[in-house]
């Protein structure tokens, strides 16, 4: 989980005591590695470190569920990009696509 990097710079590391209010922005699941096939690199489909994973989309399940081994774990499907944002609000169209995402470390930490 990391947070956005307009903020990320602001947050207080865990040690550090703060003067302003605990009103830290919220931490979101992140793209941080994208592995494109030559189908994807040929339509110029593009996903950004650092880019949020949208609520619900296969990679967050992936992300959320507690089952499997706490190595590795791997989750794939169709799903439609439309609901896949960048920052500045444009998404990747409504194309369907095949993604094989693959968790690797420990369990989630998210709640």
């Amino acid at each position: 989980m990391l947070y956005p990097l307009s903020t990320r710079w602001a947050t207080p590391l865990p040690h550090q005591m703060s003067f302003l209010p605990d009103d830290l922005p919220e931490a979101k699941l992140r793209v941080l590695q994208a592995s494109p096939n030559a189908a994807a690199k040929t339509a110029r489909l593009r996903i950004d470190r650092n880019m949020e994973v949208p609520p619900g989309s296969l990679i967050d399940r992936l992300f959320s569920q507690s089952t499997g081994p706490p190595t590795a774990s791997r989750l794939a499907g169709v799903e439609n990009l439309s609901v896949w944002t960048h920052s500045d609000g444009s998404n990747l169209g409504p194309r369907d696509v095949w993604i094989d995402g693959k968790r690797i470390g420990g369990a989630s930490s998210r709640s």
